[in-house]
Order: structure tokens, then C-alpha cells, then sequence
């Protein structure tokens, strides 16, 4: 028998979002996203701190959890499955926090290289010049993007978890046609996809103010220059 889908109206309530932290080192990324752990709708804020420093530091931000995640990108993504299955309280959202989302791509594309750096071709190439320059295939990167992949989507499609990946933000140079145009952009510090599968994007100033600068919303209009946030709790 042919599978029958079933129909019903749109309920009008927004997804738990995916919201993304940038800003430069030292603006107070993590602080202003440990923050979400105050808010009354809230109930457990899981914190992941994979390098960065801040959880325990920060104790004072809110009341979260830090979460212990053992040391392969296997229990990473294990220990987030964990945390997305935890129940909230009935009308709350639980929240899980990544720091940072950076550390996590430069692990992964580390491990990309050296296991490039350890194919019988490029033993045999580092062999005569130990400084030579390994290519990273693109079957290499096509399995570090799945390993991103599997470890961001469980904060992304839950319906009870606000998930939160903080990124660094660094000021580039742009280029067209292989020469600078004299103008400057952003660019974050994750992989490629993490921006267009996000809901929302919180950039964080060096004056440490919390400005949305962009939202998939219905209810939310993004001014030009961004929505100042508040301070106390962004």
C-alpha cells in the first residue's frame, strides 16, 4: 500500500532556534551566551566548553550545567544527542551551548590534515622534503564536513532546545579576481554552512555590545545596523 501523508494546518509557533555568537577574541562571547542560562524560559542551560576556558570561570553569568564531553569528535557528538534528549519543564526550552564552534572546526580540519599528511603518497613526499605542502582530498574534506555535520544538526532541528554555537569573527580582506578590492568583511570561524542554517546571528561588538543582525522571523525586524540587545542579560 502506497504511504499516505498526513495534512494539517501550520501551528504558527517559531522552531527553537539556532542562534550564532560572533565577535573578535576578548568581546565577551561567551558571557553574553552564558547568559541565556537567566532567562525564565529557560530550564537547564547545558554548557560545552572544548577549550576556550570560560565555563567554570564564569559561574556567575547564570545558573548552567558544564557538561564533561570526553575527547573524540564521537563522544562530542554523543554527549549533544544526550543533552538534546533531556526534557525540559512543560512551557520551557532547554538550551545547549557550544564553546566554540571554532575550536570545533579547526579540531576537525586538524584531523583532516594530518590524516592527509598519512597516506602512503604523502609519507613518500614528506620523506624527501619534510616541509613539503600535503593537499587535503577532497573525500578528506567532504568526511569533515559530515563529522560538522553530525555534531551541529541536533541543535539545529530540536523542538525543545535553543542551540548556541559561539564563533570568532575575523576582519578579511576581500578579493575579486585574485586582487584586494580595499574593502574589509567579516568572516566567521566555523564551517561554511553554519550561517545559512542558523536562525538567528548575535554579533558581539568590541565595546561587548550584543547586537541581532539577523533572524529568520515573522515577529522580529532587524533594523540596518542591528538590535542592540540588553546588557544585563542578551
Amino acid at each position: 500500500m502506497a504511504y499516505t501523508p498526513t495534512l494539517r494546518a501550520p501551528s504558527g509557533i517559531p522552531a527553537a532556534p539556532l542562534v550564532i555568537v560572533s565577535g573578535v577574541p576578548k568581546s565577551g562571547k561567551s558571557l553574553s551566551s552564558y547568559r541565556l542560562s537567566m532567562s525564565p524560559r529557560i530550564d537547564t542551560c547545558f554548557v560545552i566548553d572544548l577549550g576556550e576556558g570560560s565555563a567554570d570561570e564564569y559561574a556567575e553569568a547564570g545558573p548552567y550545567q558544564v557538561v564533561e564531553w570526553g575527547s573524540s569528535f564521537s563522544d562530542l557528538a554523543a554527549t549533544i544527542k544526550w543533552c538534546v534528549a533531556q526534557q525540559p519543564a512543560d512551557g520551557k526550552l532547554n538550551a545547549v551551548i557550544l564553546d566554540s564552534g571554532t575550536e570545533l572546526w579547526d579540531g576537525i580540519k586538524n584531523r583532516a590534515t594530518q590524516r592527509a599528511r598519512g597516506t602512503k603518497k604523502a609519507r613518500s613526499l614528506l620523506e624527501q622534503d619534510p616541509d613539503a605542502e600535503v593537499d587535503v582530498s577532497m573525500n578528506l574534506w567532504n568526511d569533515a564536513a559530515t563529522t560538522w555535520t553530525g555534531i551541529i544538526n541536533p541543535l539545529r532541528i530540536s523542538p525543545h532546545v535553543v542551540g548556541v554555537v559561539i564563533v570568532r569573527a575575523d576582519e578579511v580582506a576581500e578579493v575579486v579576481n585574485g586582487a584586494p578590492n580595499g574593502r574589509r568583511s567579516i568572516s566567521l570561524a566555523a564551517h561554511k554552512s553554519l550561517p545559512s542554517v542558523a536562525t538567528a546571528h548575535v554579533r558581539i561588538t568590541p565595546d561587548h555590545v550584543a547586537r541581532l543582525i539577523e533572524v529568520r522571523s515573522l515577529k522580529v525586524q532587524v533594523p540596518t545596523k542591528g538590535l542592540e540587545l540588553a546588557e544585563d542579560n542578551p
